[in-house]
């Protein structure tokens, strides 16, 4: 192999593995409504988040906090752990978890 054709090969493989790692970068910076998303749809319910009705329960009660769900999308990988210091994204997931619970009412 010559240099162009090595050169034109490491190119070619780095390009194809950038969406690749790209993808993996998108899923750590997901908006609080994707998150509270997320958690209604019962998918962080192996960090101890229940979906649908029992999540609705558990806000109302205040059993569940934007903390919690927060904490769950790290725990799954979905969030950085950025995002738990950061205040405004906390006050709103807070803010769409109860969306959650004033629309059921």
């Amino acid at each position: 192999m010559n240099v162009a054709t090595t050169a034109l090969s490491l190119v070619i493989a780095t390009t194809a593995f950038a969406p690749v790692a790209e993808a993996a970068e998108t899923t750590k910076t997901l908006t609080p409504f994707q998150v509270t998303s997320l958690a209604y749809r019962g998918s962080f319910n192996e960090a101890g988040i229940p979906g649908y009705g029992s999540l609705e329960s558990g806000i109302a009660t205040g059993d569940i906090v934007a903390e919690d769900v927060i904490e769950a999308a790290i725990a799954s990988g979905r969030l950085s752990a950025e995002a738990l210091d950061n205040s405004a994204f906390v006050s709103s997931v807070d803010n769409q978890l109860d969306n959650l619970v004033d629309r059921g009412n």
